[in-house]
């Protein structure tokens, strides 16, 4: 049966992020990469560092996810969804809560991550 077959494979993410750290950014995906691993496949495939840019990178790169660090306020994350949206309809977006770097470091970033990802393959 293919169904069950596909289903033993984890699913391919293409992430991009949204951080004016992109080294940060390519570090956490690396980090959720590993803890995902039997789940999915997650590709980094961009980090915009302006938020500005966002619409034309999505529009170009066509990621799965818009990924948004947690050094945008909520205000400034639903406008990057916004243009992240209008770059191509129907994109998924994932934000990690404000500031959350900053008081937890990787450790609470990718544990938000876990705790926010769905229990089976979507």
């Amino acid at each position: 049966n293919s169904l069950m077959t596909a289903s033993r494979f984890p699913k391919d993410w293409r992430i991009l992020t949204v951080n004016p750290f992109g080294e940060r950014a390519a570090a956490i995906i690396q980090r959720a990469s590993e803890e995902f691993k039997n789940r999915y496949r997650l590709h980094h495939t961009a980090n915009i560092e302006d938020k500005e840019k966002v619409r034309e990178a999505v529009a170009g790169i066509k990621p799965d996810i818009v990924f948004c660090a947690s050094v945008w306020t909520e205000e400034e994350k639903e406008e990057i969804f916004q243009s992240a949206k209008k770059g191509l309809p129907g994109v998924k977006t994932f934000g990690v809560p404000y500031k959350l770097h900053e008081t937890q470091g990787q450790d609470g970033i990718v544990g938000y991550i876990k705790e926010s990802s769905p229990s089976k393959n979507p």
